[in-house]
């Protein structure tokens, strides 16, 4: 869906991510351990999807807002403690569908279209490292590793 909204927008694909932490300026090897140890200590789980909005940020578009749940509250302080501070995001979570400069107006046929979908719930089955630099094209997965699986899944 994400390649697709990209083509028929003139806009960068990119892998579906919920931005959930940034990380300390450590050495990678030490990173990708302490990943792994957030990992093993974290559940997979669904998280709802409130629903899709457009946001007038300059880049940021297309996105469906999430409700936080118990599991992605355990899985931010999870981070927090294991990366001994503050850097998991806990507001505002959301799975991104579109990067454009396009303004929201000119959306509304993709965004009738995706209303239409009836988003429920999105599955979070790993953690991923990224190093964004450039345009989303360019953004490269550094490191990824599973979530432990639940028995529910």
């Amino acid at each position: 869906m994400i390649g697709n909204l990209a083509e028929l927008h003139q806009s960068d694909p990119f892998t579906p991510h919920i931005t959930i932490s940034r990380v300390p300026d450590l050495p990678p090897s030490e990173l990708n351990s302490l990943m792994d140890t957030i990992a093993n200590r974290s559940g997979s789980f669904y998280i709802d999807v409130k629903r899709v909005v457009c946001r007038e940020e300059p880049y940021q578009k297309i996105c469906l807002e999430l409700i936080k749940n118990g599991s992605f509250e355990q899985l931010t302080d999870n981070i927090d403690f294991t990366l001994r501070g503050s850097y998991s995001k806990k507001k505002d979570p959301h799975l991104s569908l579109l990067y454009s400069r396009e303004h929201c107006n000119t959306l509304s046929d993709t965004m009738f279209k995706l209303e239409q979908r009836h988003f429920k719930k999105i599955r979070c089955t790993e953690l991923a490292i990224i190093h964004f630099s450039g345009q989303p094209s360019d953004w490269t997965i550094v490191h990824r590793t599973p979530l432990k699986q639940n028995i529910e899944d």
